[in-house]
């Protein structure tokens, strides 16, 4: 366990510099191409038919329009089978079509097109693909629209886009220096290396497990280190702090001094898995979110006619929602969202915010009648919004639910749609996690350099720990090894 312990201090140090590599929706959106609202020929419902019909969707979870440069407009449909797997499905907006997968030429164009747009650059040098898993696109968030297409640029940062073959959209960016110090930090750190990071069971089970190993190992450790300090008797030449000599001395200074800090980080790295195990997760109910939205997708789209879409010309996205048992869009691009309300049957579409008089009805609904108090604007340094990981945006409103958990409930007062849950016990996970992992304190959350300076002390002094640890268990595995020759050859 002292390996990984060693590991754990060394890559957490790394992730404090280099976080895992990510596409932002800003510049995701902004060099996406823009809708040709002109070529939408067929309506969200006749797209959902498709799907339903050709594509597999039985039950549907979202739906969005793209647009895609050499092809026209497409709505993408995402949910599961009637078997329950997650599946999506890519139509054509112009034809009612399927859309066929990618091939390497088309994801060569659409990687170029989205490098020239981000900025001045080459063209793609190579396309590899399609695969399934890789590196930096092994986490479940992309499985809905795997496989991707890999193209490698030779820019002065060796840049790699991967687009799904699915829907044509580039959906991660990584560059060689990203490449490099995620290797040695949230590639150990995580414990991600694909082969096993693809089995998002397997990962997780293993990964709660070891962690939760290494917590009663360091426990341990920490009772043994307080049981030497006060009985000092059977242990040879005892100094003024600790009865031991050697890196048995260092060891048990250091962890003395350090291993409260190891204990509440293995903690809290350990929860970090909890997935609900424990705690409550930040996702509603079921048949929370079917009475607070008040209607089915499906039938929120129903007014929405291919021409009332003709409008929206110049968004790189529309998604459609339901509110309210009302659909709604949202356009987005890059720097701009908007937000528009099917204002009758004949798709006539108005810009109106959802209410939050009604978003207050709904949760009171979902909440089985219970009061509801708000709608409270987040203030600036929320200690339970405005989080270094996970941080609410600037339009979240919260309302306050008089139920057992002492429900808050996070809305988005521009699309009415619920960002999150947080009751007592998520409130309490939120400072075991987020406080005691990553610093998330106040005092230091606005701190970056205070709260980074503190962390690296911190870590170098588990580090330090770790290799005392080391040093002491390779000795104690010495002694052991001969002692089993020595009996060995005392038999013979």
């Amino acid at each position: 366990m002292s390996v990984f312990f060693a590991l754990w201090f060394v890559s957490g140090a790394v992730m404090l510099f280099v976080p895992f590599p990510s596409l932002p929706d800003v510049d995701r959106l902004g060099a996406s191409p823009q809708i040709d609202g002109s070529s939408i020929a067929i309506s969200p419902l006749e797209a959902l038919a498709v799907a339903g019909r050709d594509g597999g969707v039985a039950q549907v979870g979202g739906i969005r329009l793209l647009g895609r440069r050499e092809q026209g407009p497409i709505y993408v449909v995402s949910g599961t089978t009637s078997e329950g797997a997650d599946q999506l499905a890519a139509i054509d907006a112009t034809t009612g079509r399927l859309v066929p997968a990618l091939v390497a030429a088309q994801a060569r164009d659409i990687a170029a097109d989205f490098f020239e747009l981000a900025g001045p650059g080459p063209k793609a040098a190579t396309v590899s693909g399609p695969l399934d898993y890789d590196q930096w696109v092994v986490h479940e968030k992309f499985d809905d629209f795997r496989p991707f297409f890999k193209a490698t640029f030779l820019d002065q940062a060796s840049t790699v886009l991967y687009i799904s073959a699915q829907t044509g959209e580039v959906l991660q960016r990584t560059s060689a220096s990203q490449r490099f110090w995620n290797l040695p930090g949230s590639v150990v750190h995580w414990i991600y290396p694909t082969l096993i990071r693809r089995d998002w069971a397997l990962w997780d089970a293993l990964v709660w497990w070891l962690s939760l190993v290494a917590l009663a190992v360091a426990g341990l450790g920490i009772v043994l280190g307080l049981v030497r300090l006060r009985n000092k008797s059977g242990v040879a030449a005892p100094t003024r702090f600790t009865p031991y000599k050697g890196w048995m001395r260092w060891h048990h200074l250091l962890g003395l001094s350090g291993g409260l800090v190891v204990l509440t980080w293995i903690f809290s790295g350990w929860l970090s898995m909890d997935h609900g195990r424990l705690f409550a997760t930040p996702d509603p109910e079921p048949h929370q979110r079917s009475e607070y939205y008040g209607g089915s997708l499906d039938r929120a789209v129903t007014g929405i006619n291919a021409a009332s879409l003709a409008g929206l010309s110049g968004s790189a996205e529309l998604e459609f929602l339901v509110f309210d048992g009302d659909g709604l869009i949202v356009s987005r691009s890059a720097n701009q969202r908007s937000v528009l309300r099917v204002a009758s049957a004949g798709g006539r579409l108005e810009e109106a915010a959802p209410s939050m008089k009604s978003a207050k009805k709904a949760i009171a609904r979902a909440w089985s009648g219970a009061i509801v108090e708000g709608a409270v604007e987040l203030r600036a340094g929320d200690r339970y919004g405005h989080l270094l990981e996970g941080h609410l945006p600037a339009s979240t409103v919260r309302f306050v639910v008089s139920d057992p958990a002492a429900t808050w409930v996070h809305v988005d007062r521009e699309t009415g749609q619920i960002i999150n849950v947080m009751n007592r016990s998520r409130r309490t996970y939120r400072w075991l996690y987020n406080g005691l992992h990553s610093f998330d304190l106040p005092g230091l959350s606005a701190r970056p350099v205070v709260r980074k300076t503190i962390m690296l002390l911190l870590l170098a002094l588990g580090f330090a720990l770790s290799l005392t640890s080391l040093f002491v268990a390779w000795r104690s595995l010495q002694r052991h090894w001969r002692g089993l020759l020595a009996r060995s050859s005392g038999a013979r």
